[in-house]
């Protein structure tokens, strides 16, 4: 199996890469992509309430 080397990206070029169920954490010395919701159960929570969200909102219009 190969792994890719990290890539360095600039603060300009970070939000780029960004899912919707991601955060850039910004320290002096370094920019992290990091996940929204780090567990499973949270991750899966989080979908179900868009969806209702989304859902709810095509109800009413």
């Amino acid at each position: 199996m190969r792994l890719t080397p990290a890539s360095r990206l600039s603060l300009q070029q970070s939000p780029d890469f960004l899912a919707d169920d991601e955060l850039l954490e910004v320290t002096p010395k370094h920019l992290r992509l990091r996940k929204r919701h780090l567990t499973e159960v949270d991750q899966s929570r989080a979908r179900r309430l868009t969806e209702s969200v989304a859902a709810g909102a095509d109800q009413r219009g």
